[in-house]
């Protein structure tokens, strides 16, 4: 596994921030437009949106809950806000709200202050952010802790390569400060109901999206190592 300090992934993307759409938003436009889809969102829902980034999954977002909806997008790295902040102002998005935060630290209480309201989210979003957090089971576990029964959690990563192509993971790893080993694309397996996986091999990703039991009997922890 990689070792990527918090610190030093917050500055690679502060630093990343302004070339990171015009050299990948047109790479994973097709896996983010089908993890949305996936979701079902619903006018008046709520979304919250972990390692948003430049805000690829804002506007998706934002159509699909509505006016009276609301979406939440947190993010570790201010420069990687600045961008979805600009995005956000460009696109008019009033719904939408950005967070600086750590999402190895969130619980129902800040979801409750972010949102205002004691309601849970509908739905939480992770694409591209579970490979590069360093507490990347925590950001899951406390994530998928704050959706009700009925919620759903979209994940959105890279496929590992195996066999020969093995070395590339390496080169994968360095250029986004990730560690794209990590079974991330498994986790709701074991505490959800899996309802649309879907792989797309030019960008070497796959979407995974799940519904959350009424009650759950296994916990996140309980995923692969």
């Amino acid at each position: 596994m990689t070792g990527f300090s918090q610190r030093w992934i917050q500055r690679w993307y502060d630093t990343f921030a302004f070339g990171y759409d015009p050299a990948f938003a047109w790479m994973y436009r097709a896996p983010r437009n089908a993890m949305v889809a996936a979701l079902d969102l619903r006018p008046g829902d709520s979304v919250l949106d972990i390692g948003t980034g430049t805000g690829q999954n804002l506007p998706l977002l934002a159509a699909a809950v509505g006016p009276q909806g609301l979406v939440i997008g947190l993010d570790h790295s201010p420069g990687m806000l600045a961008r979805a902040q600009r995005t956000v102002d460009r696109l008019a998005l009033p719904n939408v709200k950005l967070s600086r935060g750590d999402a190895g630290e969130i619980d129902a209480q800040w979801w409750s202050a972010a949102a205002q309201t004691d309601r849970p989210p509908s739905a939480v979003t992770a694409a591209l952010t579970l490979s590069v957090m360093p507490p990347w089971r925590e950001a899951f576990t406390r994530s998928f802790a704050l959706l009700a029964g009925g919620g759903r959690y979209g994940i959105l990563d890279m496929i590992p390569f195996t066999g020969p192509l093995s070395p590339v993971n390496l080169l994968v790893n360095a250029a986004s400060a990730s560690d794209i080993r990590r079974p991330v694309l498994q986790l709701l397996d074991p505490v959800s109901d899996v309802i649309h996986r879907e792989d797309f091999p030019m960008s070497c990703t796959r979407v995974v999206v799940a519904t959350k039991p009424a009650q759950t009997t296994e916990t996140a922890e309980e995923a692969p190592p």
